[in-house]
């Protein structure tokens, strides 16, 4: 597109029309990822402001209970649990422990709300122990999931 922009000859060929349709998209291609870099900032800016409210916040506050059977998610307005057999998989990364579930959603347990780390790598370790053995029960393999 470049290359046809600089060597296109002017005038009222087809070739300066197409030029100038060259011109406009790669303009257009400028401002779209220039705004898309704006909006990103703006959302980093937003939740960088919201974060300490969030985190002090008891309307929105969340727990999360691991128990044998299911991990529970408890908030002031609702309760939801998911038993193992649902659980896809789980990971730890950047600070935080993902739990992701079948349906494709994903419960997030900051690492900061343990006393040390190796409370954390503790629940991590028995995160895995319960999904392996839930699919061991079940007669799971990757293959046939």
């Amino acid at each position: 597109m470049i290359i046809q922009i600089i060597d296109a000859p002017h005038g009222d060929s087809l070739m300066a029309r197409t030029r100038v349709i060259n011109i406009i998209l790669l303009a257009l291609f400028g401002l779209s990822l220039a705004l898309f870099n704006i909006q990103e900032k703006l959302l980093i800016k937003a939740m960088k402001k919201n974060e300490a409210a969030e985190q002090t916040d008891d309307e929105i506050a969340q727990r999360v209970k691991l128990t044998r059977y299911f991990v529970e998610n408890i908030t002031n307005s609702a309760t939801g649990r998911v038993y193992w057999e649902h659980i896809k998989t789980s990971y730890r990364k950047g600070g935080f422990i993902f739990i992701h579930m079948r349906n494709d959603s994903c419960i997030v347990i900051p690492e900061r709300v343990f006393t040390s780390e190796s409370e954390a790598a503790c629940v991590v370790e028995f995160i895995h122990a319960q999904i392996a053995q839930r699919k061991q029960q079940t007669g799971q393999t990757p293959e046939n999931r």
